[in-house]
């Protein structure tokens, strides 16, 4: 079972939450080298994975995103973070508990 932390945005001073899945795959992503930042807040959104090198984005969806209402969210959230120049990636949490260090 996943838990779920708060943390203080390091740019924008507000609280966020960060998984202990997050966590896992940052973890998995450092162990191959590559550099994430978690809990990092772009232009009016919190994003749950950044990587700098790549400019990508990665969300990781929870149950909380099976709803048609949170569909609509994430969609309007993902064609904004494109619009500003990024790539988006989600992953559900099975496929990150089945596959962390795949991921990476």
């Amino acid at each position: 079972m996943a838990h779920a932390y708060e943390v203080i945005c390091s740019n924008c001073n507000k609280p966020t939450t960060v998984s202990t899945r997050e966590i896992e795959l940052i973890n998995a992503l450092r162990r191959v080298e590559i550099e994430a930042i978690h809990a990092k807040c772009i232009g009016s959104c919190h994003v749950d994975i950044y990587i700098p090198k790549t400019n990508s984005i990665i969300e990781l969806d929870g149950d909380e995103h099976g709803f048609p209402d949170r569909w609509k969210s994430d969609e309007r959230k993902d064609k904004y973070l494109k619009g500003l120049g990024f790539k988006v990636k989600r992953y559900d949490n099975k496929r990150v508990d089945d596959h962390v260090e795949g991921l990476a």
